[in-house]
Protein backbone atom coordinates (compact mmCIF):
# COMPACT_ATOMS: atom_id res chain seq x y z
CA UNK A 1 0.00 0.00 0.00
CA UNK A 2 1.53 3.49 -0.87
CA UNK A 3 1.80 5.99 2.15
CA UNK A 4 1.67 9.38 1.89
CA UNK A 5 3.02 11.62 4.86
CA UNK A 6 3.66 15.25 5.15
CA UNK A 7 4.57 18.46 7.31
CA UNK A 8 1.77 20.41 6.11
CA UNK A 9 0.01 19.93 9.59
CA UNK A 10 3.30 20.71 11.81
CA UNK A 11 3.94 23.48 13.39
CA UNK A 12 6.81 25.44 11.64
CA UNK A 13 9.08 25.05 14.66
CA UNK A 14 8.66 21.39 14.93
CA UNK A 15 8.85 20.46 11.13
CA UNK A 16 12.72 20.01 11.37
CA UNK A 17 12.60 17.07 14.43
CA UNK A 18 9.45 15.56 12.73
CA UNK A 19 10.76 15.19 9.06
CA UNK A 20 13.90 13.67 10.65
CA UNK A 21 11.82 11.07 12.25
CA UNK A 22 9.73 10.32 8.91
CA UNK A 23 12.62 9.53 7.06
CA UNK A 24 14.53 7.58 9.48
CA UNK A 25 11.61 5.58 10.03
CA UNK A 26 11.65 4.89 6.36
CA UNK A 27 15.12 4.77 5.12
CA UNK A 28 17.04 4.35 8.48
CA UNK A 29 18.27 6.64 10.97
CA UNK A 30 19.39 9.82 9.85
CA UNK A 31 20.07 13.34 10.87
CA UNK A 32 18.59 15.65 8.60
CA UNK A 33 19.68 19.07 9.23
CA UNK A 34 17.70 22.12 7.55
CA UNK A 35 19.92 24.29 5.31
CA UNK A 36 17.86 27.50 4.90
CA UNK A 37 16.15 29.39 7.40
CA UNK A 38 12.63 30.19 7.17
CA UNK A 39 9.99 27.24 6.15
CA UNK A 40 10.36 23.99 6.13
CA UNK A 41 8.27 21.89 4.13
CA UNK A 42 8.79 17.97 3.38
CA UNK A 43 6.78 15.16 1.98
CA UNK A 44 7.40 11.42 1.58
CA UNK A 45 5.78 8.57 -0.50
CA UNK A 46 6.28 5.25 0.21
CA UNK A 47 5.64 1.56 -0.14
CA UNK A 48 7.17 -1.95 -0.03
CA UNK A 49 7.76 -4.63 -2.92
CA UNK A 50 8.16 -7.62 -1.19
CA UNK A 51 11.29 -6.96 1.13
CA UNK A 52 12.48 -3.78 -0.59
CA UNK A 53 10.74 -0.34 0.82
CA UNK A 54 10.37 2.05 -2.62
CA UNK A 55 10.26 5.61 -1.21
CA UNK A 56 10.06 8.93 -3.31
CA UNK A 57 11.22 11.96 -0.73
CA UNK A 58 10.74 15.64 -1.61
CA UNK A 59 11.85 18.70 0.43
CA UNK A 60 13.23 22.15 1.81
CA UNK A 61 17.29 21.89 1.46
CA UNK A 62 19.33 19.77 4.23
CA UNK A 63 22.02 18.07 5.03
CA UNK A 64 21.78 14.38 5.68
CA UNK A 65 23.69 12.28 7.53
CA UNK A 66 24.88 9.04 8.96
CA UNK A 67 27.00 8.82 11.45
CA UNK A 68 29.30 6.06 13.03
CA UNK A 69 26.88 5.41 15.71
CA UNK A 70 24.15 4.47 13.60
CA UNK A 71 25.47 2.06 11.27
CA UNK A 72 25.86 -0.55 14.27
CA UNK A 73 22.28 -1.60 13.85
CA UNK A 74 22.02 -4.86 12.26
CA UNK A 75 18.60 -3.86 11.13
CA UNK A 76 19.51 -1.53 9.21
CA UNK A 77 21.94 -4.01 6.84
CA UNK A 78 21.29 -2.66 3.25
CA UNK A 79 22.09 -0.72 -0.19
CA UNK A 80 20.44 2.67 -0.78
CA UNK A 81 19.78 3.27 -4.66
CA UNK A 82 18.88 6.82 -5.17
CA UNK A 83 17.59 8.46 -8.27
CA UNK A 84 17.92 12.32 -8.33
CA UNK A 85 14.35 13.92 -9.82
CA UNK A 86 14.49 17.63 -8.91
CA UNK A 87 17.62 19.87 -7.54
CA UNK A 88 21.49 18.77 -7.18
CA UNK A 89 23.19 16.92 -4.49
CA UNK A 90 26.89 15.85 -2.94
CA UNK A 91 26.81 12.68 -1.70
CA UNK A 92 30.36 11.73 -0.03
CA UNK A 93 31.22 8.32 1.64
CA UNK A 94 34.78 6.39 2.18
CA UNK A 95 36.81 8.22 -0.43
CA UNK A 96 34.20 8.96 -3.29
CA UNK A 97 32.80 11.85 -3.45
CA UNK A 98 29.71 12.08 -6.49
CA UNK A 99 28.27 15.29 -7.61
CA UNK A 100 24.58 14.69 -8.48
CA UNK A 101 21.91 16.43 -10.84
CA UNK A 102 18.76 15.54 -12.23
CA UNK A 103 18.58 12.36 -14.41
CA UNK A 104 21.62 10.70 -12.34
CA UNK A 105 21.58 8.09 -9.85
CA UNK A 106 23.94 6.41 -7.53
CA UNK A 107 24.10 3.97 -5.03
CA UNK A 108 25.50 3.86 -1.45
CA UNK A 109 26.46 1.58 1.81
CA UNK A 110 23.81 1.98 4.43
CA UNK A 111 26.47 0.26 6.83
CA UNK A 112 29.15 2.76 6.62
CA UNK A 113 29.18 6.57 7.22
CA UNK A 114 28.00 9.17 4.26
CA UNK A 115 26.83 12.52 3.79
CA UNK A 116 24.61 13.85 1.51
CA UNK A 117 23.74 17.21 0.98
CA UNK A 118 21.08 18.29 -0.64
CA UNK A 119 21.76 22.22 -2.23
CA UNK A 120 17.99 23.57 -3.30
CA UNK A 121 14.29 21.56 -2.90
CA UNK A 122 14.66 18.47 -4.05
CA UNK A 123 12.87 14.77 -5.26
CA UNK A 124 14.33 11.87 -4.97
CA UNK A 125 13.29 8.20 -6.02
CA UNK A 126 14.77 5.63 -3.14
CA UNK A 127 14.98 1.79 -2.53
CA UNK A 128 16.63 -0.28 -0.45
CA UNK A 129 18.11 -3.62 -1.20
CA UNK A 130 19.67 -6.13 1.78
CA UNK A 131 23.18 -6.02 1.59
CA UNK A 132 23.38 -9.76 1.23
CA UNK A 133 21.05 -9.95 -1.72
CA UNK A 134 23.93 -7.67 -3.66
CA UNK A 135 26.62 -8.98 -2.26
CA UNK A 136 25.85 -12.76 -3.50
CA UNK A 137 25.49 -12.28 -7.01
CA UNK A 138 27.86 -8.92 -7.17
CA UNK A 139 30.92 -9.34 -4.47
CA UNK A 140 32.89 -6.38 -6.27
CA UNK A 141 29.77 -4.01 -5.62
CA UNK A 142 32.35 -1.83 -3.80
CA UNK A 143 33.76 -0.70 -7.20
CA UNK A 144 30.39 1.62 -7.87
CA UNK A 145 30.04 3.18 -4.39
CA UNK A 146 28.80 6.48 -4.34
CA UNK A 147 29.58 7.37 -8.15
CA UNK A 148 26.90 8.82 -10.36
CA UNK A 149 25.09 6.80 -13.30
CA UNK A 150 22.95 7.94 -15.64
CA UNK A 151 18.89 7.69 -15.64
CA UNK A 152 18.26 8.86 -18.98
CA UNK A 153 19.85 6.08 -21.29
CA UNK A 154 20.49 2.26 -21.51
CA UNK A 155 19.76 0.34 -17.91
CA UNK A 156 19.86 3.24 -16.65
CA UNK A 157 16.85 4.14 -17.40
CA UNK A 158 14.82 0.93 -17.44
CA UNK A 159 16.00 0.72 -13.94
CA UNK A 160 14.34 4.13 -13.01
CA UNK A 161 11.30 3.85 -15.14
CA UNK A 162 10.58 0.17 -13.07
CA UNK A 163 11.01 1.46 -9.86
CA UNK A 164 9.41 4.36 -10.51
CA UNK A 165 6.15 2.49 -11.93
CA UNK A 166 6.76 0.08 -8.96
CA UNK A 167 6.46 2.55 -6.40
CA UNK A 168 2.75 3.61 -7.78
CA UNK A 169 1.32 -0.06 -8.61
CA UNK A 170 2.62 -2.35 -5.44
CA UNK A 171 -0.83 -2.69 -3.95
CA UNK A 172 -2.09 -3.06 -7.23
CA UNK A 173 0.37 -6.21 -7.55
CA UNK A 174 0.02 -9.87 -5.62
CA UNK A 175 1.68 -10.96 -2.69
CA UNK A 176 2.62 -14.32 -4.98
CA UNK A 177 3.89 -11.97 -7.63
CA UNK A 178 5.65 -9.03 -5.76
CA UNK A 179 8.83 -11.36 -4.63
CA UNK A 180 9.26 -12.20 -8.60
CA UNK A 181 8.97 -8.66 -9.43
CA UNK A 182 11.45 -7.37 -6.62
CA UNK A 183 13.42 -9.95 -8.17
CA UNK A 184 13.44 -8.16 -11.87
CA UNK A 185 14.28 -5.04 -10.32
CA UNK A 186 17.55 -6.43 -8.59
CA UNK A 187 17.99 -8.04 -12.02
CA UNK A 188 17.68 -4.22 -13.60
CA UNK A 189 19.94 -3.03 -10.67
CA UNK A 190 22.98 -5.50 -11.56
CA UNK A 191 22.32 -5.06 -15.12
CA UNK A 192 22.50 -1.15 -14.89
CA UNK A 193 26.11 -1.74 -12.62
CA UNK A 194 27.75 -3.87 -15.36
CA UNK A 195 26.64 -2.05 -17.64
CA UNK A 196 28.89 1.00 -16.39
CA UNK A 197 31.59 -1.88 -16.23
CA UNK A 198 32.63 0.06 -19.53
CA UNK A 199 33.33 3.04 -17.69
CA UNK A 200 36.87 2.75 -16.30
CA UNK A 201 37.33 2.59 -12.98
CA UNK A 202 40.71 3.51 -11.19
CA UNK A 203 41.57 1.63 -8.18
CA UNK A 204 45.05 1.23 -6.58
CA UNK A 205 46.69 -2.56 -6.50
CA UNK A 206 45.92 -2.97 -3.41
CA UNK A 207 42.27 -2.47 -3.82
CA UNK A 208 42.15 -4.67 -6.38
CA UNK A 209 43.22 -7.23 -4.74
CA UNK A 210 41.05 -6.83 -1.57
CA UNK A 211 38.50 -6.86 -4.74
CA UNK A 212 40.05 -10.14 -6.42
CA UNK A 213 39.85 -12.04 -2.49
CA UNK A 214 36.54 -11.13 -1.12
CA UNK A 215 34.97 -12.95 -4.72
CA UNK A 216 37.48 -15.90 -4.37
CA UNK A 217 36.04 -15.76 -0.47
CA UNK A 218 32.30 -16.23 -1.48
CA UNK A 219 32.89 -18.28 -4.46
CA UNK A 220 35.35 -20.93 -2.67
CA UNK A 221 32.64 -24.05 -2.78
CA UNK A 222 32.49 -23.59 -6.51
CA UNK A 223 34.98 -26.31 -8.26
CA UNK A 224 34.91 -23.74 -11.38
CA UNK A 225 36.24 -21.33 -9.47
CA UNK A 226 39.74 -19.73 -11.78
CA UNK A 227 41.16 -16.59 -12.97
CA UNK A 228 38.64 -17.23 -16.07
CA UNK A 229 35.79 -16.85 -13.74
CA UNK A 230 37.59 -14.29 -11.58
CA UNK A 231 38.69 -12.15 -15.12
CA UNK A 232 34.91 -12.06 -16.55
CA UNK A 233 33.12 -11.31 -13.56
CA UNK A 234 35.68 -8.47 -12.46
CA UNK A 235 35.96 -7.11 -15.69
CA UNK A 236 39.93 -7.68 -15.41
CA UNK A 237 42.02 -9.27 -17.85
CA UNK A 238 44.03 -12.44 -16.60
CA UNK A 239 47.28 -11.55 -17.32
CA UNK A 240 46.74 -8.13 -14.73
CA UNK A 241 45.14 -10.81 -11.96
CA UNK A 242 48.27 -13.08 -12.26
CA UNK A 243 50.40 -10.07 -11.72
CA UNK A 244 48.71 -8.77 -8.58
CA UNK A 245 49.21 -12.66 -7.07
CA UNK A 246 52.62 -12.39 -8.24
CA UNK A 247 53.69 -9.35 -6.81
CA UNK A 248 52.49 -10.96 -3.31
CA UNK A 249 54.78 -13.67 -4.37
CA UNK A 250 51.64 -16.07 -4.94
CA UNK A 251 49.15 -17.47 -7.94
CA UNK A 252 45.53 -17.20 -8.33
CA UNK A 253 45.48 -21.32 -8.14
CA UNK A 254 47.97 -21.58 -5.13
CA UNK A 255 45.99 -18.70 -3.07
CA UNK A 256 42.39 -20.17 -3.69
CA UNK A 257 43.99 -23.85 -2.62
CA UNK A 258 45.34 -22.26 0.30
CA UNK A 259 41.83 -20.56 0.92
CA UNK A 260 39.91 -24.06 0.87
CA UNK A 261 42.72 -26.02 2.89
CA UNK A 262 42.48 -23.24 5.71
CA UNK A 263 38.16 -23.40 5.45
CA UNK A 264 38.52 -27.78 5.36
CA UNK A 265 40.76 -27.06 8.55
CA UNK A 266 38.16 -25.43 10.55
CA UNK A 267 35.61 -27.84 9.49
CA UNK A 268 37.75 -31.17 10.36
CA UNK A 269 37.97 -29.40 13.80
CA UNK A 270 33.91 -28.89 14.05
CA UNK A 271 32.25 -31.15 16.56
CA UNK A 272 29.19 -30.53 14.84
CA UNK A 273 30.81 -32.26 11.91
CA UNK A 274 32.32 -34.77 13.22
CA UNK A 275 30.40 -37.73 11.26
CA UNK A 276 30.76 -35.61 8.13
CA UNK A 277 32.83 -37.65 5.58
CA UNK A 278 36.22 -36.03 5.09
CA UNK A 279 35.97 -36.28 1.15
CA UNK A 280 32.32 -34.28 1.41
CA UNK A 281 34.33 -31.67 3.34
CA UNK A 282 36.52 -31.40 0.37
CA UNK A 283 34.07 -31.29 -1.64
CA UNK A 284 31.88 -28.66 0.05
CA UNK A 285 34.97 -25.82 -0.53
CA UNK A 286 35.62 -26.70 -3.99
CA UNK A 287 37.71 -29.73 -4.37
CA UNK A 288 37.16 -31.65 -7.22
CA UNK A 289 39.20 -34.64 -6.34
CA UNK A 290 40.12 -36.38 -2.51
CA UNK A 291 43.48 -37.13 -4.00
CA UNK A 292 44.44 -33.95 -4.79
CA UNK A 293 42.83 -32.33 -1.68
CA UNK A 294 44.75 -35.05 0.56
CA UNK A 295 47.87 -34.27 -1.20
CA UNK A 296 47.06 -30.13 -0.75
CA UNK A 297 46.55 -30.65 2.73
CA UNK A 298 49.54 -32.71 4.16
CA UNK A 299 51.75 -30.38 2.20
CA UNK A 300 50.38 -27.46 4.01
CA UNK A 301 50.00 -28.87 7.63
CA UNK A 302 52.27 -32.07 7.30
CA UNK A 303 49.52 -34.21 8.30
CA UNK A 304 46.96 -36.05 6.61
CA UNK A 305 43.16 -35.23 6.89
CA UNK A 306 42.11 -37.67 8.98
CA UNK A 307 45.18 -37.61 11.66
CA UNK A 308 44.49 -33.36 11.70
CA UNK A 309 40.43 -34.16 12.60
CA UNK A 310 41.55 -37.22 14.99
CA UNK A 311 44.03 -34.96 16.80
CA UNK A 312 42.16 -31.45 16.69
CA UNK A 313 38.30 -32.37 17.54
CA UNK A 314 37.77 -31.24 20.84
CA UNK A 315 36.78 -34.38 23.26
CA UNK A 316 33.20 -33.76 24.62
CA UNK A 317 32.40 -35.85 27.99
Amino acid sequence: MLTRLNTDDIAMRERPSYWNYLVSSVLGRLDTVPQRAGDFNGSLAYSTLSSIPIAQVASSPVYVIRQQSFVDDLKEDFYKINFIRQGTATLAQQNNTAELSPGQWTIYDNTRPYELKCHSDYRQLVFLVPRHQLLNRLPTIDLWLARPFSSQKGMGKLLFDFVSNALQETDKISAGAQSHTAQMMLDLLLLSLTESADQPLTLPHPTRLTQLKQFIATHLHDPDLTVEMLAKNLHLSKRYIQKLFADQNSTVNRYIWQERITKCKIDLANPLLANMPIRDVAFAWGFRSNAHFSRMFKQVTGQTPKTYRSQNLPIID
